[in-house]
C-alpha cells in the first residue's frame, strides 16, 4: 500500500510538473516586431476613351490588369488578451506592377500592326489595424485600414504598315488614396521568427493619363487601382 501511495504521489507530481512546463511555454504574440516579405498582385482593370471614327476603331475598351513584383517591408505591435491578439501594422509595397498589352495584325486592307499598352507601377503603403485568434504558436487573423500609393501610369499605342509609323505615348504620376483589407495566417517557427502568409484586396482612387499627340491622335487612358495582394514573409518579434 505504502509503495503504491509513493507511485501514485510521485505520477502526480510529474504530471503536475509536465503540465506547468506545458503552459508556460505557451507562445506570447505580445510585443513589436518587423518584417519582409515577397508576393505577386491581380490587377483591376483600365478603360480607354479613343477618337472616334479613326485609327482606333479594332482597339479594345478595357483591359483587365495583371500584376507581379511587390516586395514588402512592416512593422506592428500586437497586444494579446487570453486567445485574442489585437494590434496594428504599417508596410510598404515597393514597384508593385499592374500591366497588360493588345496587339493585332490588321490584313482587311493594308497589313497593319497595332499594339496598345497599359502599365501602372505602385508604391504602396498602408496602415491597418489587425485582430486574430491564437492557437498557441498559429494565429489566424483578419486585417483592414488606410492605402495610400504613388503612382505612374503610362499608356502608349503604336502602329506599323510598312511605309508608314507611328505611335503616342502617355505618363502621369499621382498620390492615390483608398483602403485595404484581408487576412492571413502567421505562424512562430522560433521564438525570435514567425513565417506569415497574407492576402490583401486594396482599392484605390482611379488613375487617368492622356496620351501626347503625333501621327496618332491622343486616346485617354484610365485605371481603377484595384488589385488583390498574396504573399508570405518573415517577421521578427522584439519581446
Amino acid at each position: 500500500m505504502r509503495r503504491d501511495l509513493l507511485a501514485a504521489t510521485a505520477l502526480t507530481t510529474t504530471m503536475a510538473m509536465l503540465t506547468g512546463g506545458a503552459q508556460s511555454q505557451e507562445y506570447d504574440w505580445t510585443g513589436f516586431y518587423a518584417g519582409f516579405g515577397l508576393g505577386g498582385a491581380a490587377g483591376g482593370e483600365a478603360t480607354f476613351d479613343y477618337p472616334s471614327p479613326g485609327f482606333y476603331d479594332n482597339f479594345p475598351e478595357a483591359l483587365p490588369l495583371r500584376g507581379f513584383g511587390g516586395g514588402s517591408l512592416s512593422v506592428g505591435y500586437n497586444a494579446q488578451s487570453g486567445q485574442f491578439v489585437f494590434g496594428a501594422e504599417a508596410d510598404k509595397t515597393l514597384a508593385l506592377t499592374l500591366e497588360n498589352s493588345f496587339a493585332e495584325v490588321d490584313n482587311t486592307d493594308v497589313p497593319t500592326d497595332e499594339s496598345l499598352n497599359i502599365r501602372q507601377t505602385l508604391n504602396l503603403f498602408t496602415f491597418r489595424g489587425r485582430g486574430g485568434v491564437a492557437f498557441d504558436r498559429l494565429l489566424l487573423f483578419g486585417t483592414a485600414g488606410l492605402a495610400a500609393a504613388n503612382s505612374t501610369l503610362e499608356a502608349n499605342a503604336a502602329f506599323d504598315t510598312g511605309t508608314t509609323k507611328g505611335s503616342t505615348t502617355g505618363s502621369s504620376t499621382d498620390i492615390l488614396f483608398g483602403f485595404v483589407a484581408g487576412g492571413g495566417v502567421e505562424y512562430a517557427l522560433k521564438d525570435d521568427a514567425r513565417i506569415e502568409i497574407e492576402a490583401l484586396y486594396f482599392d484605390l482612387t482611379d488613375q487617368s493619363v492622356t496620351t501626347e499627340p503625333g501621327i496618332l491622335e491622343s486616346f485617354d487612358a484610365t485605371s481603377n487601382s484595384r488589385g488583390v495582394i498574396v504573399r508570405t514573409g518573415i517577421n521578427i518579434p522584439f519581446n
